[in-house]
């Protein structure tokens, strides 16, 4: 592994199984473990990693199959996923294959906790958003954000789209 300003780089031709603790990486090679960032994880196109993965901050462009749980992640038009993935903003750019379970009420825990605790109201949580894949609906260029939606009643009824090759679905806000 190599270490260039501050970054961590797993190379294209190297293979590692187990932990690893970085402030920055970058996965170019083959990765099989546990994975804590306090910054940015970098996926690289080629990369194939099967982990559990905490960090600020993440960026998918190859092959993952596991867990993420960050602040923001992401997925290039190149990225191959699948797994559980826990993020307070997400960002499915067009031509990402993306499968499992998406919860972006939860907190994650690579977010930093409030030093003192805040009284808040008592809230249900969120349901968990589930994506088989995520197929090209917008134009060129164009980044798909999911974000949770606060004011969807869970009676409302699901939307699907007309065709069968696209399987997303939504809940309609209420009138």
């Amino acid at each position: 592994m190599t270490t260039t300003n501050d970054v961590s780089i797993l190379s294209e031709d190297a293979s590692l199984s187990g932990r690893v603790n970085a402030q920055d990486l970058t996965i170019l090679g083959g990765f099989e473990g546990d994975v804590t960032v306090r910054g940015r994880l970098r996926v690289g196109p080629n990369a194939r990693v099967k982990a559990k993965v905490k960090a600020g901050s993440v960026e998918i462009e190859g092959k993952f199959e596991g867990e993420i749980r960050s602040t923001l992640l992401s997925f290039a038009p190149s990225a191959r996923a699948r797994g559980l993935f826990l993020a307070d903003k997400l960002g499915i750019r067009e031509g990402a294959v993306v499968e499992g379970a998406f919860n972006l009420s939860i907190q994650s825990d690579a977010r930093p906790k409030p030093a003192a605790p805040v009284a808040e109201p008592v809230r249900a949580p969120e349901p968990t958003v589930a994506i088989v894949a995520a197929a090209s609906m917008e134009p060129a260029g164009v980044v798909t954000t999911i974000v949770p939606a606060a004011d969807v009643r869970p009676d409302a009824p699901v939307v699907a789209p007309a065709d069968n090759n696209n399987v997303a679905a939504s809940r309609q806000p209420p009138a």
